[in-house]
């Protein structure tokens, strides 16, 4: 047989745009900007770890591993939904609302990034080697309504370096100067005064269902904010 005739790479990818249904495409405008948007994508990251779900063991296989600890699609996924249930139902956060997560990389971290998306939060992720005052600035600037952090990282405590930076604990928030900043949820160590512990607050929400929990992730779009970065320098902030 002849060999076939030689493409482009450009070429090459747009005859398997154009001719697998798996990789169909349409184009959109977001923002003024016209995009070419795969027809059959998730819509976002939380729908495409639903999605996957079924292709690993029905859920049993791993998703996340941390050292000595596992946690199947399955489990990731009841967490997952526990927090997007107690965000919504129990802070009335959604769409837009910023949420920080000043912790190591833990799978605790990944659960609270999927969980807050969920609901179409904003993820606020802030530097582990930031002092009290740094994160402060970042918490105040993007009016965090929520602090997702840990205690004893690098001997660090957290919750009394912000605190120490930022006036204190507050008689109505957690944080006298953060008058945004609602709660805050420790992800692993001791469980400072006027704070929540992760397990506490995913009891909130344990009792959301599958198709609640569907339905609510379903309200986030694509082209919703998904983090805000502060990438600082020399001569910025913080």
């Amino acid at each position: 047989a002849a060999p076939a005739a030689a493409m482009s790479y450009d070429d090459a990818v747009d005859h398997v745009l154009r001719t697998d249904p798996t990789w169909a495409y349409d184009t959109t405008e977001i923002r003024g900007v016209t995009y070419r948007v795969f027809r059959n994508a998730p819509a976002h990251v939380p729908a495409l770890l639903r999605q996957s779900r079924g292709k690993h063991d029905g859920g049993a296989a791993d998703f996340l591993v941390y050292g000595d600890e596992r946690l199947s699609y399955d489990a990731t996924l009841a967490q997952v939904d526990a927090l997007a249930d107690a965000l919504r139902t129990r802070m009335g956060l959604g769409p837009g609302d910023r949420i920080a997560i000043w912790a190591p990389n833990i799978h605790e971290w990944v659960v609270a990034a999927l969980g807050l998306h969920s609901v179409g939060a904003v993820l606020v992720p802030i530097n582990t080697r930031f002092k009290g005052a740094e994160a402060g600035y970042v918490l105040k600037k993007s009016r965090a309504r929520m602090l997702l952090t840990v205690e004893g990282f690098l001997n660090n405590h957290y919750v009394g370096m912000l605190r120490e930076a930022m006036g204190g604990e507050g008689s109505k928030h957690p944080v006298a100067d953060l008058p945004d900043l609602q709660r805050v949820v420790v992800l692993r160590g001791e469980i400072p005064a006027a704070t929540s512990s992760w397990q506490d607050f995913l009891a909130l929400g344990e009792s959301t269902s599958a198709d609640e929990a569907i339905g609510r992730a379903g309200a986030v779009k694509p082209d919703d904010l998904s983090d805000i970065l502060f990438t600082s320098g020399t001569t910025g902030q913080p």
